[in-house]
């Protein structure tokens, strides 16, 4: 069950990015005086008021204790909790803006359902790729490998993705996941450095092809879009900052680490 969270933690955290990235240009479109202030009040009360509370109830800091932020400056703590505040206050107005910029059309895709849409859709591979890396050995473990291969392909089916776009999907993903299970790493930030390199990698490569063929004006030939290229670097973006983000096995953290050990040379 543990191994469900985890992938499901990272696919979510991999979704993330985008949604605030979209919310947030919506947002900014339409910001005036009124909002920008009351974000700002707004953050005040939350990094003066609402933190602390919580650090209390979560026993981090008892009282008559030191402060946790240890020996940074009261006007240091100020600047990160107030920033932090105005972090959580700008992801609020992008999801709102984004929730209600939706609900204006019509379809099963609007609103909520656009939101929803939207995160299964850039959280499908990176959750099914995530079960094959954490699962060590068994049967299941090619089930999840051959579902984790083909989830592009589904993703692609499921939200009328153009076959271009499948395409440019699913080879790095694939090699992202056969590296990943090639190197037998489980550590969610040992695999955040395969992900983060083999998609700029690919990027990289694909962004010199465009280009190359643009030059000689074979441009209909060319991998990416201009919009579909910054969207793929999005998605290795957020997928990297998911694997960051996400906790260590619970019950086997130390057996990537011992596996590793295994494989050093004795002195």
């Amino acid at each position: 069950m543990h191994l469900v969270a985890v992938a499901f933690w990272i696919a979510i955290g991999s979704a993330a990015p985008e949604f605030i990235w979209r919310g947030a240009r919506i947002a900014l479109a339409h910001a005036g005086p009124e909002e920008l202030w009351g974000a700002l009040f707004t953050g005040l009360i939350l990094a003066f008021f609402v933190e602390p509370v919580l650090e209390r109830l979560r026993g981090l800091v008892p009282p008559g204790d030191a402060h946790p932020h240890g020996t940074a400056s009261p006007g240091f703590t100020t600047l990160v909790g107030l920033g932090f505040a105005l972090g959580a206050i700008c992801v609020h107005d992008a999801m709102t803006a984004f929730l209600h910029t939706h609900a204006a059309g019509k379809g099963p895709r609007t609103g909520l359902g656009g939101a929803l849409s939207l995160t299964i859709g850039w959280s499908l591979i990176p959750f099914m790729v995530t079960l094959a890396w954490l699962r060590r050995n068994g049967a299941i473990r090619w089930l999840l490998a051959a579902g984790a291969a083909t989830s592009p392909v589904a993703a692609g089916l499921l939200f009328s993705w153009p076959h271009s776009e499948v395409a440019t999907t699913a080879l790095p993903c694939l090699l992202i996941l056969l590296l990943g299970l090639r190197s037998g790493e489980r550590r969610p930030h040992a695999l955040a450095r395969l992900v983060a390199g083999t998609g700029t990698a690919w990027m990289v490569l694909t962004g010199l092809a465009d280009l190359l063929l643009g030059a000689i004006h074979h441009k209909g030939w060319a991998p990416y879009s201009a919009g579909g290229f910054w969207m793929d670097v999005r998605f290795y973006l957020g997928w990297t900052m998911g694997l960051l983000l996400a906790p260590p096995l619970p019950s086997s953290a130390g057996m990537g680490a011992e596996r590793g050990m295994e494989k050093m040379p004795t002195l």
